[in-house]
């Protein structure tokens, strides 16, 4: 939200570019100093030249919205977790349930997590899926290094306070309480194979800060770790916390995974994203559970009001009557006479893919997205409309050389989350169309979505 401080600011900060700190003297060396830390496969196009500027009473508003919301998920994935008649209503996957099984009475959230939203211009932020595995921090962490080592953040600081969390450190701290008997946990990261990938070692990037801190990290291959006598270790150092690259090795190599697997049934190692609680606050047919009233009584009072203000009307698509808004509705009829109101995407999916803003299709292509979503039991979900601000922007070309502009783009505001319960941090995006998107290995830019600094800034 733009409140009278962030218009402020950002007209300040605009002055200072259109002044002594215009962006060719900076831009280059910025773009530099970044891509140095850039692991994607696809290359970045544009750079935002503003960071998106959030003042303090928002962000500590933001972050009891989020408190409450995670209180919620909690709920609802421990209350899956047990139930599997709930599990089957919601279509929760089969092939879920031996990981599922794996730690359903004694599961833990993800260390790092994020919750993904939208600002509206009347301030609301409204989540619309949780991601128990983020790809983003190494690289948000860099951005705002870089920001704040520029000349013209030195000169908006003179008027403004600002601070960014150092997110970092807020992984070492997160990662300090998953300690087991007093000892400063040591995290095992599996399959040496996949960590030749640039991107996905990134993820875990943050990590080798927490080693430098003194919490050990190693690299490690499942058949390198012994489990006995309720201890995980590898090479004889004993192993607190797990984790993967992804997913797909905990669904599809259990047979390489069998001591592992038994030391977290056993409760003898943590998981770093996660297994049952996980995968269920990732699994987008959560949020039914969040958004229907049919659930309501999971819920206390308090958790109940965050959730009707923040989480949008979801729904699993099928041949079915569900509520809205007090009354009963033919959910298909609903949703091919809702076009421009509703989004279509898989429950399952991730980095933006299939995802079907009905505004923006033809009543022949959404006819075609809620076939196929049916089909797929993918869920639909109120649009949630995000703020548009003018950024200013450089976009590259393939030479090297870049064209500076104002762009006017929806934004994206997207707390990160330390084991289940507290929002720390913020991811900002910025895209000039409806949604932010993993295109492959096409240039990352405006169109599909590119990273800014988070700046929380009050007046001095």
């Amino acid at each position: 939200m733009t409140t009278p401080l962030v218009a402020d600011a950002i007209a300040h900060y605009d002055e200072l570019l259109s002044g002594r700190f215009e962006p060719a003297s900076w831009w280059p060396e910025h773009r530099d100093t970044v891509l140095r830390h850039w692991v994607e496969e696809a290359p970045m196009s544009a750079f935002v030249l503003r960071p998106r500027m959030v003042d303090e009473a928002t962000y500590a508003s933001v972050k009891a919205s989020v408190a409450l919301v995670l209180r919620g998920v909690m709920i609802a994935t421990d209350r899956l977790a047990t139930d599997e008649s709930l599990r089957r209503a919601i279509k929760i996957p089969a092939y879920l349930e031996p990981l599922l099984e794996l730690d359903r009475t004694i599961g833990k959230p993800s260390i790092l997590g994020r919750i993904d939203g939208h600002m509206a211009n009347d301030g609301c932020v409204k989540f619309i899926e949780f991601n128990a595995q983020p790809l983003s921090a190494a690289f948000q962490y860099e951005l705002e290094r870089s920001f704040a080592r520029l000349p013209i953040s030195s000169e908006f600081e003179k008027r403004f306070r600002v601070r960014s969390v150092d997110l970092y450190e807020r992984l070492h701290s997160a990662l300090n309480a998953r300690s087991r008997d007093g000892r400063t946990p040591c995290t095992a990261i599996v399959d040496k194979a996949l960590w030749r990938s640039p991107r996905r070692a990134s993820h875990f990037r943050p990590l080798m800060y927490c080693s430098a801190r003194g919490a050990p990290v190693l690299y490690v291959d499942p058949e390198e770790l012994d489990y006995r006598n309720g201890k995980l270790t590898a090479n004889g150092i004993q192993v607190d916390v797990i984790a993967f690259p992804n997913w797909d090795l905990l669904i599809n190599a259990r047979k390489r995974l069998v001591k592992i697997l038994k030391a977290v049934a056993d409760g003898a190692v943590d998981v770093f994203g996660g297994v049952s609680r996980g995968l269920l606050a990732s699994y987008k047919a959560t949020f039914e559970l969040l958004s229907s009233p049919e659930h309501r009584e999971l819920f206390p009072p308090e958790v109940n009001e965050a959730l009707a203000r923040h989480i949008p009307w979801t729904r699993v698509l099928g041949e079915r009557k569900t509520s809205l808004g007090g009354t009963e509705v033919d959910l298909l009829p609903f949703v091919a006479a809702h076009r421009e109101q509703l989004v279509i995407k898989p429950a399952g999916g991730s980095g933006g893919q299939n995802i079907h803003i009905g505004r923006d299709l033809t009543d022949d292509a959404w006819t075609q997205a809620i076939h196929k979503g049916v089909a797929q039991n993918w869920i639909v979900q109120a649009l949630a409309l995000p703020e548009r601000q003018a950024f200013p922007a450089v976009r590259i070309a393939s030479d090297g050389r870049g064209e500076v502009g104002t762009h006017e783009l929806n934004c994206e505001l997207t707390p990160y989350v330390w084991n289940g319960t507290q929002a720390e941090g913020v991811l900002s995006r910025v895209v000039a169309g409806s949604v932010i998107s993993d295109l492959g290995d096409q240039p990352i830019g405006l169109a599909n979505g590119v990273e800014t600094a988070t700046w929380i800034i009050d007046r001095k």
